[in-house]
């Protein structure tokens, strides 16, 4: 992961580097090394500022310059949560308000509480990676990993869809635009007699009969076809 480091005084930079790259080796085997790149002012970053996977920010007496370098973030679209503003306990009351939006770790610096921090924003990163299905009922759109999706079967107009927590969603449409959905990730065999399962779930399967992990079965006949994705 690539970390920027801007910070008003050389010093304080040089510090935080030093806490990084201990950060760095006690992460190694689970996140990987810290590419960190130190930065002094606002104007020096804004060219590469899309490489970078966080942002600390040390500036506990030129809140002009803090300032510059929020708006330029804020500019470009850099999500908060990637965000890490270094503070004294005292200076820290300034962002009470909005502290819950972007990460506060206190000074002085400790690599613990940097870390910490760090493999936070690491997870939150891993986790947007992991394909999603965007399923839209009548009341709300969620979101659901397609890993734990078990199966789906046609009702009506809708989709009932069962996940691993025991929850079953129904989706507006039909188990062909399900099975189109799913199709780019997991694997996923949908039958034009109205279900679709996972077969990370799969526990026996004959001509007659499959089975699923969780207990649930289908009932196949010779006439029953697959769909083609």
């Amino acid at each position: 992961m690539y970390v920027a480091v801007i910070a008003e005084s050389v010093a304080d930079r040089k510090h935080l580097e030093r806490l990084l790259d201990r950060v760095s080796d006690s992460i190694m085997n689970t996140a990987g090394n810290l590419y960190i790149e130190s930065f002094g002012d606002a104007s020096s970053l804004r060219p590469v500022i899309q490489r970078y996977n966080m942002f600390f920010l040390d500036f506990e007496t030129d809140a002009e310059a803090m300032g510059q370098v929020m708006d330029m973030l804020i500019e470009l679209s850099v999500p908060f949560n990637k965000i890490i503003i270094c503070q004294s306990e005292e200076a820290a009351k300034n962002y009470e308000d909005s502290s819950s939006e972007f990460h506060m770790v206190q000074k002085p610096l400790k690599a613990e509480q940097l870390t910490d921090v760090v493999l936070n924003i690491y997870k939150a990163e891993q986790e947007a990676k992991v394909p999603t299905l965007e399923i839209r009922t009548e009341n709300q759109t969620k979101y659901i990993p397609i890993a734990n999706i078990i199966y789906a079967e046609a009702l009506d107009y809708q989709v009932r869809i069962h996940i691993t927590d025991g929850e079953d969603l129904l989706m507006i449409g039909s188990i062909e635009d399900f099975a189109r959905d799913v199709a780019f990730c997991g694997d996923f065999i949908t039958y034009k007699k109205g279900f679709s399962y996972n077969r990370a779930f799969e526990k026996s399967k004959s001509s007659t009969l499959i089975t699923l992990t969780t207990g649930k079965t289908f009932t196949l006949s010779r006439f029953d076809k697959k769909l083609p994705y």
